[in-house]
């Protein structure tokens, strides 16, 4: 942040852009696969792989990976194929590349396929993106020295300074032994990242992280399993301008997956490749005195006041724990369930006093019915979490993740009661309006009449400095005349008022 005479200059999230783009694809089964009877569920995962800023135009480049489960006439259990389809986004921002950064997130919003023939597949997802820009922005304040004329009322605020954007691609591969059955296909996967240090050191920060890949699979024999590996993550991120002060929200998002099925007389494994986009949005709080009123105990002024935005950052680390029921009419079992959280919006809720994060967990459950058949329901389950920022916010800017740490259910009597233990990381930008004094305006002809000393009859409740505007003083000098502590007056008196 810089100060100028009467403008500070700072970096803020300036812009948020919502776009939407389709991914779409035919596909050819591999000799391999055995032929499609009959679709049982969808899966469609985002990778983001560049994002940009060339000019006034943000540029996303990723793939959409489709996994689509199925059921065959020539091979038992479950069977799948996966595939990925690239998709590409441009979108119109306010600034030039010179002085913009962006972060953007991008989320499935629908995804189907349906079979053209025993051999080949029709797949359809709609990619939605969220862009945020930061960019240089300035506030107009009251310059230096018309301030020193003048008595002047202040309120401290919190000015968040995002200082850098920064993002690295980490690759790596590593071996999952697998202590089940034997794999057959990899039908999903899902990670987990936890920062466990960051340290930051000439103007880079090294950042290190334990991360869970679960995978799911099928069989040989058709059936689900479920193996989970732990692996630590590192890497060093350059940051710019940053201290010990600096606060650094961290994320990690998977860009690319690629496994590799071996088999062998003593051991059955999945190599693993793996492209891991980290990156870290770093932020600067600091203190500024804003005035918000003024006046000459000389001249008559006329002050030219303006409602100013000041954006603070607040860094989220809590966790939330959801218990929900789903009817499942008519099933015997479960065979797979996938939940994934989205955030769908966040702001302040004035009945609850406090910052309100809402959203659903989409739910895929793979179950058997009476019949024996295996059915696929999708439900989304909303819900919400309350977030304490100690503040009534004007505006509410969100950069909160949401990732679900652990899953766990129960089927009885029809219900499925799912229990999800979750982590909401990141960060919120919390707006808080004041109304600052630009401009001050003197009355040189007019000046204010001089008399040494006024007495006068104050209220209980009245505020010293109102008095003090009124009659031309120092609101210091009537304090300390009577004696007052405080700046509002607990009881109706007498005052002398001194210039």
């Amino acid at each position: 942040m810089t100060r100028r005479n009467d403008t500070v200059t700072y970096n803020e999230w300036i812009q948020t852009l919502q776009g939407e783009t389709a991914a779409e694809s035919e596909i050819i089964l591999p000799d391999y696969c055995p032929g499609i009877l009959k679709l049982v569920q969808t899966n469609a995962t985002v990778l983001l792989r560049s994002q940009s800023v060339r000019g006034d135009r943000a540029y996303v480049e990723g793939a959409v990976e489709f996994c689509v489960v199925y059921l065959s006439d020539t091979a038992e259990g479950l069977q799948c194929v996966t595939h990925q389809v690239p998709f590409s986004q441009t979108v119109q921002i306010r600034n030039e590349a010179d002085t913009s950064q962006i972060r953007v997130h991008a989320k499935i919003s629908y995804a189907n396929a349906r079979a053209l023939s025993p051999q080949k597949l029709y797949v359809k997802a709609t990619v939605e993106t969220i862009t945020n820009v930061f960019a240089p922005s300035t506030v107009t304040l009251l310059d230096e020295e018309t301030a020193e004329k003048v008595e002047k009322k202040t309120e401290s605020a919190t000015l968040s300074d995002i200082i850098n954007v920064s993002q690295k691609t980490l690759k790596m591969s590593d071996e999952i032994e697998i202590t089940s059955a034997p794999v057959s296909k990899i039908m999903r996967y899902e990670t987990r990242f936890r920062t466990t240090d960051k340290k930051i050191i000439n103007n880079k920060m090294i950042v290190k992280a334990d991360m869970s890949l679960k995978i799911t699979y099928i069989s040989t024999d058709g059936h689900l399993y479920n193996q989970t590996a732990e692996f630590p993550i590192s890497q060093v991120m350059e940051i710019g301008e940053a201290d010990e002060q600096t606060i650094c929200s961290i994320s990690y998002s998977v860009c690319d997956c690629h496994f590799n099925i071996k088999e062998n007389a003593d051991k059955s494994a999945v190599d693993c490749d793996l492209e891991i986009n980290i990156c870290a949005q770093c932020f600067q709080n600091e203190q500024i005195d804003i005035i918000t009123d003024a006046f000459s105990t000389k001249h008559h002024t006329e002050c030219n006041n303006k409602p100013i935005c000041l954006q603070k950052v607040f860094c989220l680390d809590q966790n939330a724990d959801f218990k929900e029921n789903i009817r499942l009419d008519g099933c015997t079992g479960i065979s797979d369930i996938a939940v994934v959280p989205s955030i769908m919006s966040v702001g302040y809720d004035a009945d609850q006093k406090c910052v309100l994060c809402q959203g659903a967990f989409d739910c895929s459950i793979i179950y058997t019915d009476t019949e024996s058949d295996l059915l696929c329901m999708q439900k989304s389950v909303p819900f919400q979490i309350s977030i304490d920022t100690g503040c009534v916010p004007s505006s509410v800017k969100n950069g909160a993740e949401l990732h679900m740490s652990n899953l766990s259910y129960t089927f009885d009597s029809g219900t499925l009661t799912l229990k999800i233990e979750t982590e909401l990381s990141g960060f919120l930008i919390v707006g808080t309006e004041l109304n600052a004094v630009t401009e001050i305006t003197f009355s040189e002809d007019d000046e204010r009449a001089q008399s040494p000393i006024i007495l006068c009859y104050a209220g209980c409740g009245e505020s010293v400095w109102d008095i003090a505007k009124k009659y031309g003083a120092s609101p210091e000098k009537i304090m300390q005349r009577n004696g007052l502590q405080e700046s509002c007056l607990s009881e109706s008196r007498m005052l002398f008022i001194t210039r």
